[in-house]
């Protein structure tokens, strides 16, 4: 007819038989459609065929092509002599075997591609979209698209490549994504087994919003499917929040949902870019990238000594304010140690109490007590600290140390109110609380391993090596004190103030309470300017006869006591040039001084509760701003008894015999001289002139003395010198 040749009956093409009242032939081909399409299995030949079974399907066979096309029209073609293998649209039917289009689906998996190629019991595709369900059936377990695919279902094996280094692995049933995209699947056992390339790294990649783009590298991954876990192995590291996180054997293991296993003996550097703290044997929760909490165990060896700080809690995560998206993220961590732990913070400082971290700062943070493990030390008392410090370079801060108990600890030298004996204390209680401060060291300790020595005060000339500030050195050998910085000497009055900076030694195991100190001191109190040019002209005139002051011979000396007077980088700076070449002149803004001495060496004499000078001439440095720089007989006597009045005496001499004597006590100076100029200027001061009076309502009087009290004064330090 003119739609062609019309035939019924059976037709019979390479392995095909297919039974059809429908048949038309064209030139060049046959169409016809049929209730029932079959193959049978054949192993027999080089080239093996499924069975196949299909209904109502159409055909199209082109002979000069030597293809014939089988399309099915509603139900699935069924493959192979097991059951639930089908195929969905078309399968081409070749002397090369069995080909095919479409959806091919089993059990445990679905493929999709335009061209496969069946054998007795596989089948194969250069380009298809894989999908592996998981154990259960319910979800998809992992979807590969791209790929090479042979699925050999006699041996219960699949060997999957991808066709581009670009084409990623999705993990759905565990919310992941991986750039490893050639496998093994083991059907049988139901595993999944990544390959990677040699020397190099696959990347995978949380799909979970609440992770924040989790993703880390590993050289294996192997899925079970039967427990939906993905084991991936040579796994560098993580990054979580601030932290380089280090698993185990380089072993992670992702369970279904895309949680994370718990971590165990792994590794925390933190943070990624300092990588100051680092924790060991550590347990982890991996929430996400910005987020994970463990403990572990952070190292802190103080030379031959292995200790370990237990951190119970670690988080890493989100802090401050702001956004969510836009928050920073820090690690945090806080431990603790007890007294049985034994536990040091340096090679003689023992610790207990809290000890916590944040990875931007290399410090950690003490909050506890300490004690100093010095055998010399008299005590040992647990004292409080709060502070943070490097434990590579460790430098506690301290300010009002307490005990157990709650009593104050005090660092420094200290006068005894009921036997005028001095002493020093380091973090220990007062032998009596309202004894007298004479050098206080506040700021901060540290321990020299190298010197065996400890260093309490000033933090900037502890650590950065200034010369201002004050520092109480203690000897861990022998127990020996050396002090450096200003002391704290002269009566508390704002009409007489006595400025003294220097050093000074001691012993813990010194009995007798006596102290030597060498000073630079000026005192600043109010005199007439007509008694302040007679002694200067006096001074200058006769200044010729007396020896001038070498300020090179004990430089580091009066360096170091001058730049606690005067606290002004460039003005100290210009100081001491001058001092070296020129003598010293005081910069006018730091020189309110009637009297500087630059050099005053004094000793601490319990028996008569009196600091006294030491040597005969003293460095005269200046008389009210005008700098003299000569070695003049002097006297200086500072009086502190335990009745609390204390005074001062001053006694000088110029080179031409005149002499000044003056004594300050509770408002009065009083004042003798051998200069009768000056003595006829004192006695022509009237009373108003006699009398300075200051804010606050304090009041300064001169009083005239007789010279005998000069001399009385001079025999007395005669007889305390015996």
């Amino acid at each position: 007819s003119n739609r062609g040749m019309i035939a019924d009956g059976n037709i019979r093409y390479l392995w095909a038989s297919i039974d059809s009242d429908n048949i038309i032939y064209h030139p060049d081909r046959m169409i016809t459609d049929a209730q029932q399409f079959e193959l049978s299995e054949d192993r027999s030949g080089e080239v093996q065929i499924p069975k196949v079974a299909g209904k109502e399907v159409d055909i199209e066979w082109k002979p000069y092509k030597d293809s014939m096309y089988i399309q099915s029209k509603g139900e699935a073609f069924e493959l192979f002599n097991d059951p639930g293998y089908k195929i969905h649209n078309l399968l081409v039917l070749t002397p090369g075997g069995l080909k095919g289009k479409g959806t091919f689906d089993w059990t445990n998996g679905s493929a999709s591609s335009d061209l496969y190629s069946f054998g007795a019991f596989s089948a194969e595709a250069d380009t298809a979209d894989l999908a592996i369900r998981s154990s259960d059936l319910t979800d998809l377990a992992l979807n590969t698209r791209n790929v090479y695919t042979k699925l050999d279902f006699d041996a219960q094996i699949g060997s999957v490549k991808a066709n581009a280094d670009t084409i990623n692995t999705v993990l759905p049933y565990n919310k992941y994504i991986t750039s490893m995209n050639e496998y093994d699947w083991d059907m049988k056992h139901e595993t999944v087994t990544f390959k990677s390339k040699e020397d190099s790294y696959g990347d995978f990649l949380s799909t979970d919003n609440n992770q924040d783009s989790l993703n880390f590298k590993g050289k294996t991954a192997f899925y079970d499917l039967k427990t939906s876990e993905l084991k991936i192995g040579g796994v560098p590291h993580l990054v979580a929040a601030d932290a380089y996180i280090y698993p185990a054997e380089g072993q992670v293991e992702i369970a279904n949902g895309g949680i994370m296993t718990r971590l165990e003996n792994a590794q925390i550097i933190a943070d990624t870019i300092n990588k100051y703290h680092v924790i060991n044997r550590a347990t982890i929760d991996i929430k996400g990238r910005k987020d994970y909490q463990a403990s572990g165990y952070y190292e802190y060896n103080i030379g031959d000594r292995k200790q370990e700080i237990k951190f119970d809690n670690i988080v890493g995560g989100r802090v401050g304010k702001g956004k969510r998206s836009e928050k920073q993220v820090l690690t945090r961590a806080e431990g603790e140690v007890t007294k049985n732990d034994n536990f040091y913070i340096d090679h003689k400082t023992a610790f207990l109490g809290k000890i916590s971290l944040q990875a931007d700062s290399r410090n950690l943070s003490f909050a506890g007590f300490a004690r100093l493990d010095v055998p010399s030390l008299p005590e040992q008392p647990w004292f409080s600290i709060q502070s943070e410090g490097d434990k590579n370079e460790l430098a506690i801060s301290y300010d009002e140390p307490r005990s157990f108990e709650g009593m104050p600890l005090r660092t420094g030298l200290y006068l005894n109110r009921a036997n005028s004996q001095l002493y020093p204390r380091v973090m220990m209680p007062l032998k009596h609380s309202k004894d007298r401060p004479i050098f206080e060291a506040k700021g901060l300790f540290k321990y020299d391993a190298k010197a065996d020595q400890f260093q309490f005060g000033d933090s900037l000339k502890i650590v950065v090596g200034v010369k201002p500030g004050n520092v109480l050195t203690l000897g861990n050998a022998d127990g020996g004190v050396a002090t450096e910085g200003k002391f704290l000497l002269g009566p508390e009055a704002k009409v007489f103030r006595m400025n003294a900076a220097g050093r000074a030694r001691t012993s813990f195991g010194q009995q007798d309470g006596t102290l030597k100190v060498d000073l630079m001191s000026g005192f600043e109190f109010w005199l007439p300017e007509k008694l302040i040019k007679i002694m200067l002209n006096d001074l200058q005139s006769s200044s010729f006869d007396a020896q001038i002051v070498d300020y090179k011979r004990e430089t580091q000396f009066f360096e170091r006591a001058l730049a606690e007077l005067i606290d002004d980088p460039k003005s100290l700076h210009h100081a001491i040039g001058n001092m070296k070449h020129y003598g010293l002149d005081l910069p006018e803004k730091h020189d309110p001084y009637t009297l500087f001495f630059s050099h005053l060496p004094m000793e601490w004499k319990p028996e008569f509760q009196s600091f006294i000078t030491t040597k005969e001439t003293l460095a005269f440095g200046s008389l009210a701003g005008t700098a003299i720089n000569r070695w003049l007989q002097s006297v200086v006597e500072i009086r502190i008894p335990s009745t609390g009045e204390e005074s001062i005496n001053i006694y000088f001499k110029s080179p031409s015999d005149f002499y000044y004597f003056f004594n300050y006590k509770n408002g009065v100076l009083s004042i003798a001289s051998n200069n009768q100029k000056f003595n006829d200027e004192m006695d022509g001061l009237k009373d108003k002139e006699r009398i300075k009076k200051f804010k606050g309502g304090e009041t300064l009087e001169l009083q005239a003395v007789e010279s005998a009290a000069a001399q009385l004064f001079l025999k007395k330090i005669k007889m305390m010198k015996k």
